[in-house]
């Protein structure tokens, strides 16, 4: 799970959050107060996630719960929660809804360059670990609308 915060269309803070890598407790309860943590720092108006697919909950039994754990912690805080389809994030980012995660990537590091050095080359650990830091600030950049 990526987690990124924009501000006045710069990238303040961004990290990745491996859920395959501890136990969904674990994994939940880190989450929790990383998320915590940005909200109570960079106090945000809004709190936005990609809304995965049907098939990519039911793939990963943690990426649901966080959503639901994302959206009761706006809720509670009195924030607005968007949630955007990946469609929807591709399009307004790169114009095409069709769109790779590579030409995410693409536009995201267009965007921030420094963030280069965790695209490529292409391995698959790499992609499974980096893909969602990728996607997070994409989430940022659209719901900032600074794309």
């Amino acid at each position: 799970m990526g987690m990124a915060v924009v501000e006045g269309g710069e990238l303040v803070d961004w990290a990745v959050m491996g859920l395959r890598q501890c136990p969904l407790g674990s994994c939940s309860e880190r989450f929790r107060l990383r998320l915590r943590e940005l909200l109570l720092r960079y106090q945000p108006g809004v709190v936005a996630v990609e809304d995965p697919s049907a098939a990519r909950r039911a793939s990963s039994s943690g990426l649901g719960a966080m959503v639901a754990q994302a959206r009761r912690a706006a809720d509670g805080a009195g924030l607005v929660f968007q949630p955007y389809t990946p469609e929807t994030i591709r399009t307004l980012l790169c114009g095409s809804a069709s769109a790779t995660v590579d030409d995410v990537a693409g536009r995201v590091v267009g965007r921030f360059p420094h963030l280069a050095p965790y695209r490529g080359p292409a391995t698959a650990w790499k992609e499974a670990y980096w893909e969602p830091m990728f996607t997070a600030v994409a989430v940022a950049l659209v719901c900032a609308g600074t794309t």
